[in-house]
């Protein structure tokens, strides 16, 4: 669905307000949760209100078009329509790229390339992605809304993961938190 629970917010926006990013490309922005957050934490609390006086730099990669309203092409500075798996080759380089809830819509192996991009556009990559089986099928007239791939932790091992947090909902079903070190350095 074009939202994900709550309960990683927290520590997320810790973790992307002590990177300081510059520049961010959130992967699958859905209802745009993170251009909200984004934008309020790393632009108004700086001080920052009108978007005249922005100064961080957020895009976003949508699939779904009719997801896009106007409070998104408010927030985000571009919006990319695609797949993210050929949109990603079109994009710069970000200090962040937010991952959140996209790779379980992926078969597995293609999955695991739109992360390997990522770490190649990427200072900091966060993944937002749920453990198990999480039985989704079409919502919101959105074919790509479908759970196709299921998750380990032990299925990103060989990624440069900096670190993990998982969190758990009421009904027992889990998801993680990945940081994951991008080759980016500029």
């Amino acid at each position: 669905m074009p939202s994900s629970s709550w309960k990683h917010i927290s520590k997320a926006l810790e973790k992307i307000y002590d990177f300081s990013p510059n520049s961010v490309l959130d992967i699958g922005i859905g209802f745009g949760k993170w251009g909200f957050l984004l934008r309020e934490y790393l632009d108004v609390w700086q001080g920052r209100y009108n978007k005249t006086e922005w100064r961080i730099k957020i895009d976003g990669i949508e699939i779904f078009e009719p997801y896009i309203l106007d409070t998104h092409r408010l927030l985000y500075d571009t919006i990319l329509v695609g797949d993210a798996r050929e949109v990603i080759s079109k994009v710069g380089c970000y200090d962040l790229i937010i991952i959140g809830d996209v790779l379980e819509h992926l078969p597995k192996p293609d999955a695991l390339l739109l992360i390997e991009q990522a770490v190649q556009k990427g200072k900091v990559i966060l993944v937002n992605l749920p453990l198990g089986v999480w039985e989704q099928g079409e919502l919101f007239d959105n074919p790509h809304e479908k759970h196709i791939s299921t998750w380990t932790i032990g299925d990103l091992e060989h990624h440069n993961i900096c670190s993990h947090d998982v969190f758990r909902l009421i009904d027992g079903r889990e998801f993680i938190l990945l940081e994951i070190d991008g080759l980016n350095k500029i």
